[in-house]
This record gives C-alpha cells, sequence and structure tokens, in this order.
C-alpha cells in the first residue's frame, strides 16, 4: 500500500513538472520573433509613414548631401523590443526624413528601420547574419557582416563598408569611395551633416549610399 502511494505520489509530482515546463515552453515561443511578426510590424510603421510624408520637404538629388544629424519628434518606448521613432532634419533645418526603428531582443536579435522621405520609402531587416534592404517593396541587395554589399541575387558585389581608424565609415560603390558616414557628432557643429560625399552622384548610387549608410546615421543623431 505505501509502495502504491508512493508511485501515485511521484507520478504526481513528475506530472506537475511537466506541466511547468510545458507552461514554460509555451512563454518562450509565445515571445519569439517570427517574420509573421516582422510583417505585421513593418505593415503598421508602412501606414504610420506615409501620413508622415506629407509634412516632409519633396526629396531632391542634392538632400542626400544635405542631411544632418539634427533629429526632431524623437520618442523611444520600453520593453523588450523597443521602438525608436524621429525625424531627420535637413542642414537647414528642415524635415527630411522620418524612421521608425524596432530592436528585437531574444537570444536571435534582430532589427527592423523604416525609412520614409516624401518621395520614397526604404526598409532595412537586419539579423545575426547581416541586413536585407529594400527600395520601394523591391529587394535593391544584402549586406554582410563584413560590410560587403551584393545584389538581391549576391553574384554581384554593388558596395562595401569600411572601418578606418577614425570613427567614420568609408563607403564603396563599384569599388570607388563615394562617401563617409559622420558616426562622430560633435557637439560644437550647429549642423552636422550626416554623410560627406566625395562626387556627385546618380540616382541609383544615391540609393547605395542610403542602403548603406542609415543604420549608422540613425545611431549617430542627436538624440538630446
Amino acid at each position: 500500500m505505501m509502495l502504491f502511494w508512493g508511485i501515485g505520489s511521484i507520478m504526481g509530482i513528475l506530472a506537475v513538472v511537466v506541466l511547468i515546463l510545458l507552461v514554460i515552453t509555451i512563454i518562450k515561443g509565445s515571445g519569439k520573433v517570427t517574420e509573421k511578426s516582422i510583417n505585421k510590424d513593418l505593415k503598421s510603421f508602412r501606414a504610420e509613414l506615409d501620413k508622415k510624408a506629407k509634412t516632409l520637404i519633396p526629396w531632391k538629388h542634392e538632400d542626400l548631401a544635405l542631411l544632418s544629424l539634427n533629429l526632431a519628434e524623437y520618442s523611444k518606448g520600453r520593453g523588450k523590443h523597443p521602438v525608436e521613432r524621429g525625424v531627420l532634419k535637413n542642414i537647414y533645418q528642415e524635415d527630411t526624413l522620418a524612421y521608425i526603428i524596432k530592436h528585437y531582443g531574444g537570444k536571435d536579435p534582430k532589427s527592423l528601420l523604416v525609412v520614409r522621405t516624401h518621395d520614397f520609402e526604404m526598409v532595412w531587416v537586419r539579423n545575426s547574419q547581416g541586413i536585407t534592404v529594400y527600395h520601394n517593396q523591391e529587394q535593391v541587395g544584402s549586406i554582410l557582416r563584413d560590410g560587403r554589399f551584393f545584389t538581391p541575387t549576391g553574384h554581384k558585389l554593388i558596395g562595401q563598408i569600411q572601418t578606418g581608424d577614425a570613427l567614420d565609415l568609408s563607403l564603396f560603390v563599384d569599388g570607388q569611395m563615394k562617401a563617409l558616414v559622420k558616426r562622430e557628432n560633435n557637439e560644437e557643429t550647429v549642423n552636422p551633416r550626416a554623410l560627406e560625399l566625395f562626387e556627385d552622384m546618380s540616382e541609383n548610387d544615391q540609393m547605395k549610399i542610403l542602403a548603406m549608410s542609415m543604420f549608422d546615421v540613425v545611431k549617430s543623431v542627436r538624440k538630446g
């Protein structure tokens, strides 16, 4: 009788342990970041920024060179997956570019960055392998962790990000250095430029520079 009661007690304890482990697994699974959840956020952010685009100045060819690190309307949420919002101004204090970035925490951290100008949208999805970039909902390429920027098929190198001794990042397009990302924010400069461009570029090359630079530009903006 005592043996039977002991076995029954052990089975009961095991059942409780199994139930607890099942609950823990469900809770962990509910917090896992999936492609579906990222796409849901993307749809929401896209709708929000589409409305914001009406308040931005029309994008012109020279606006890439005029983009500054001055930030307006900055906000940051709390929690495991914080969301940041802001509007970048140009050196003339005009609202030029709006962005939303969400950082997904956990064992496999990811980031979603959505940028909107008056005239176009760009999206970056970053994971442990690198960054996939989209322009007006079409994939333009992928940036690997070593900074190489490839076409969507992965067969052609179209750009590269290189880190030098200074904080600035060098951006190469088709083997030629085209720009620097100004990551060092000098507080004494009234209108610090986000990028230093070395030559006039085609619209296509400008999109490549934006693709390679925006994650670091967003990190460098003046949030104070």
